[in-house]
């Protein structure tokens, strides 16, 4: 009788354990990080291409500051007279007849080197309506220091030497020296002969010598020219 009942009990028993035993754990895998993708090999020719590339452009910019300054020196229109050292027979501009200060601003206004060396003459020839001739001689040397065209600097020293002050004697002197270009020198000794101040002859010497045979020739005959007065 108990064997039954044990039976019976078993039987009930074996479809549980049956369903238990087939059911199975879907086993929940963490979220994973994707890989980070490698990055692409760096080719070094790409890289010494791209440094040659930058700097044939950097020197392409270079170039072309360096001709646009070039270009700008050329053309340059003289400097405002302030900006020159004065000399010892410097007068003021302030203190120049109002012609003359007038004369500076145009000269300094000319973009064309005619124009320049016309402002020039016409200073020169205010000698004859009674203004001073070394304010005219001041006027002229700054003309003349803050010039960069050789024509212009030849005719401006042509009109210190016509002058015939000795006020012109310190506004020639300094285009004697050897920075200055050769036509620039040879005009400043003819500039002291037309003038005839024998404070000249020791600075001629020692171009009696020089390497450009015009400024030989110009001072010798500047010399014989001055000792003869």
């Amino acid at each position: 009788m108990h064997r039954l009942k044990f039976l019976i009990a078993a039987l009930a028993i074996l479809p549980i354990l049956a369903s238990s035993c087939g059911k199975t754990q879907t086993p929940v895998n963490a979220p994973s990080n994707p890989a980070p993708s490698a990055a692409p090999p760096v080719n070094p020719q790409s890289v010494a291409d791209s440094a040659a590339s930058q700097e044939q452009v950097n020197q392409g910019v270079t170039d072309s500051s360096e001709a646009g300054q070039q270009i700008s020196a050329d053309n340059q229109t003289p400097a405002s007279p302030t900006s020159t050292s004065p000399l010892p027979g410097d007068i003021p501009v302030q203190n120049l007849d109002s012609r003359l200060q007038e004369a500076l601003v145009n000269f300094h206004k000319a973009a064309d080197k005619v124009d320049r060396s016309m402002v020039a003459i016409d200073v020169a020839k205010l000698a004859d309506d009674g203004v001073p001739k070394p304010q005219i001689a001041s006027t002229l040397g700054y003309m003349l220091h803050d010039e960069n065209s050789v024509e212009v600097k030849t005719d401006i020293l042509n009109q210190l030497g016509d002058l015939g002050d000795p006020a012109a004697f310190d506004q020639i002197v300094p285009t004697l020296d050897q920075h200055q270009p050769d036509e620039v020198r040879t005009a400043a000794i003819e500039a002291l002969d037309s003038l005839g101040d024998k404070r000249a002859i020791p600075l001629l010497q020692p171009l009696l010598t020089d390497r450009d045979g015009d400024i030989r020739d110009a001072a010798q005959t500047a010399t014989d020219s001055l000792n003869d007065q």
